[in-house]
């Protein structure tokens, strides 16, 4: 807002808009925050379109998951594999080699975990790990069904009225310069795992089949001791009975 009340920027959109987008970071209710990364490639920035087609800016986070794909060459990967590929990839606004925060080797940790010791890197909690990694360049993955970005042309006529915010508003926000000097931070972590239906099979959770291996070993055997049991009950009642009839007919004293 502050940009456009100078006349640089045309950055006008209201704050239901910005959060109908994806944009808008609101988990502080007293300090809303714009996801730079969501803003950038989202509909509101789109200078021409049709029925068929949207120019749009690129997202940068794409030419830095392709790197990531051709250095894996699969759909899994270990956390330290992970590592190393992301600590010496540089992209426009951070620098490579570095190092990782213990908060981010941690997470990263946590999500082979739930996983089984891999990683599933087109998982929503990866792009969400990508996005805090590269918060300029990786996009916040909003979960599924909290956000309904539309396009200027999809809007309603009601709704268009809504786009963009009045002087008034901006002036406010523009003078909260501790947002302006604030460090710069990835959004809320959300640990909440979404994955493609074709990788679902493929991921599920080592733990959970050993698990499942222990009941079905377990119920296996305990079917078996059963069978045993039975079985040995039969043969002493056949070898009493047979016993009863030596003695009756043949008055043998066994």
């Amino acid at each position: 807002y502050g940009k456009a009340l100078n006349g640089t920027w045309q950055f006008s959109e209201t704050t239901d808009y910005l959060k109908q987008l994806g944009c808008l970071d609101d988990s502080e209710p007293t300090n809303p925050r714009v996801i730079i990364a969501n803003y950038v490639t989202s509909f509101s920035n789109c200078i021409a379109s049709s029925g068929h087609y949207s120019v749009c800016c690129t997202s940068e986070c794409e030419s830095l998951f392709g790197h990531i794909e051709k250095k894996l060459g699969t759909a899994m990967a270990s956390p330290e594999e992970l590592v190393s590929i992301v600590s010496s990839l540089p992209s426009s606004t951070v620098d490579a080699p570095r190092e990782l925060s213990a908060v981010m080797m941690q997470r990263l940790q946590a999500i082979a975990t739930e996983h089984g010791g891999s990683i599933p890197i087109y998982g929503r909690l990866f792009a969400q790990w990508m996005h805090h990694a590269y918060p300029h360049e990786c996009e916040f993955p909003h979960v599924s069904g909290t956000t309904s970005p539309k396009s200027i042309q999809d809007l309603m006529p009601q709704e268009t009225l809504q786009m963009t915010t009045n002087k008034t508003i901006m002036e406010i926000h523009a003078s909260r310069k501790e947002r302006r000097d604030a460090p710069l931070q990835g959004a809320p972590w959300l640990a909440q795992e979404e994955l493609p239906s074709n990788l679902a099979h493929v991921t599920t959770p080592v733990g959970w089949v050993k698990v499942q291996f222990l009941v079905a070993s377990s119920a296996f055997l305990v079917a078996i001791l059963s069978l045993v049991r039975t079985a040995a009950r039969a043969s002493l009642r056949l070898s009493a009975g047979t016993v009863r009839q030596l003695k009756d007919v043949k008055g043998i004293d066994v």
